[in-house]
């Protein structure tokens, strides 16, 4: 297997799941009883619920983003892996920083 084959995959799942984490311990806080702070996902959320909020960002902004930029770039696989890189840091530090969040306020994920 080439080496950008192999990123891509790990890049793609990096991203997915962590918005993955940030949809889940979102959804967790706000069924504790938290409320959301950010306008735009308030906004989307009314618009086309908590579901389709998950899958807007797993599929857009996880999988479609990195697709989008590897097309633009002539099928560069390094733009693909740094795209989907962002993507799933940005979910990540969302998540745990919701988990924490949650646990300052004694709400647990599970």
């Amino acid at each position: 297997m080439n080496w950008y084959i192999f990123g891509m995959a790990v890049s793609a799942a990096f991203a997915l799941l962590g918005q993955l984490s940030d949809c889940y311990t979102t959804e967790v806080g706000l069924a504790g009883g938290m409320k959301e702070a950010n306008s735009i996902a308030i906004w989307l959320t009314n618009k086309i619920g908590n579901t389709g909020l998950t899958l807007l960002k797993c599929i857009g902004l996880a999988q479609g983003l990195p697709i989008l930029a590897y097309e633009a770039s002539g099928q560069d696989p390094v733009v693909f892996i740094v795209a989907a890189g962002v993507a799933g840091a940005i979910g990540w530090v969302a998540g745990i920083e919701n988990y924490l969040l949650n646990k300052k306020y004694g709400i647990k994920l599970f």
